[in-house]
């Protein structure tokens, strides 16, 4: 097993914890005969309910090193998308999430912005009065990423088009 180090991102893997699973990072070692153990792990505030004494300011807990797995880069994070528009947009602007159904392929995938033409670089969450959007964009267009605004501008969909209504109700009309 690998030495862990300072800033190290970790999941608990001790199924005995109520942390199993969870994420977080190494803020100290500290060999000082810690029936716990020596690696002390600080969480994020989304794991907040977890705590014995949620008012408590300090939330590191400590771990032996058996309890804990080093990630990498590789390793997928551990938060939710409910978890992520709470981060975002907060826990009261938003009421209902659209995600995408397919896996965002850089150099495959287009941006989904109107009239760009580039491929998409990353994957970002928009909200539009109360509806969290994922959308593939470019480098340009990541700039709406974390937005409350009026809308993304969306490519139309090709076959998807509105009805020219207009002939309609001339034919009607006369």
């Amino acid at each position: 097993m690998p030495d862990l180090k300072i800033n190290d991102i970790v999941t608990v893997v001790n199924p005995e914890w109520r942390f199993t699973g969870k994420q977080g990072q190494v803020v100290e070692i500290v060999e000082d005969g810690n029936e716990d153990g020596p690696i002390g792990v600080r969480f994020p505030e989304y794991y907040s309910h977890l705590f014995a004494y949620p008012d408590k300011p300090d939330t590191i807990v400590r771990f032996q090193i058996s309890d804990l797995k080093r990630n990498t880069r590789d390793d997928p994070q551990d938060i939710n998308l409910r978890q992520l528009g709470g981060i975002l947009f907060g826990s009261s602007m938003w009421h209902t999430i659209y995600c995408l159904g397919k896996p965002l392929m850089i150099g495959f995938t287009d941006c989904m912005h109107e009239g760009c033409s580039e491929k998409a670089l990353v994957r970002i969450m928009v909200n539009c009065f109360g509806t969290v959007c994922e959308a593939d964009v470019c480098k340009e267009h990541f700039e709406y990423h974390g937005r409350n605004c009026d809308g993304f501008p969306f490519k139309k969909q090709a076959g998807s088009s509105t009805a020219d209504t207009s002939k309609l109700v001339d034919a009607i009309m006369s």
